[in-house]
């Protein structure tokens, strides 16, 4: 339980760091985080829905359409990425840059991890 807690807080410091910036914000900041959340959503909800369709159909690896590599094997990271970086734009705070770097971090050692098992 302590260990979900302290990644709970961890994962929300960005939110959090947004919430409670009290500096204005230019627009330009506030639209492009606008457009990474938006963007980084859509594809992780894109990602996940033809990732299940293509598994319940029966096919193990997914290697078409979104999951064809332009993005990385794991499209759904990518998402994932501009969603925690839109919210550390938005705080105007480099604290709340650790979530989306521990998270593009993890997700790289865990590609090479499986890649190399694969090997």
């Amino acid at each position: 339980m302590f260990i979900i807690a302290v990644f709970g807080v961890f994962y929300a410091l960005p939110a959090w760091c947004a919430f409670t910036n009290q500096s204005p914000m230019l627009p330009s900041v506030a639209v492009a985080a606008t457009i990474l959340f938006m963007n980084g959503s859509a594809l992780n909800l894109a990602a996940d829905f033809y990732k299940t369709a293509q598994k319940q159909a029966g096919i193990s690896k997914v290697t078409t359409h979104i999951y064809d590599g332009r993005l990385g094997e794991h499209p759904n990271h990518v998402g994932d990425w501009m969603r925690y970086s839109s919210f550390a734009l938005a705080s105007g705070s480099l604290l709340a840059w650790l979530v989306p770097a521990f998270i593009v971090g993890f997700n790289v050692s865990t590609v090479r991890e499986r890649s190399s098992r694969k090997e």
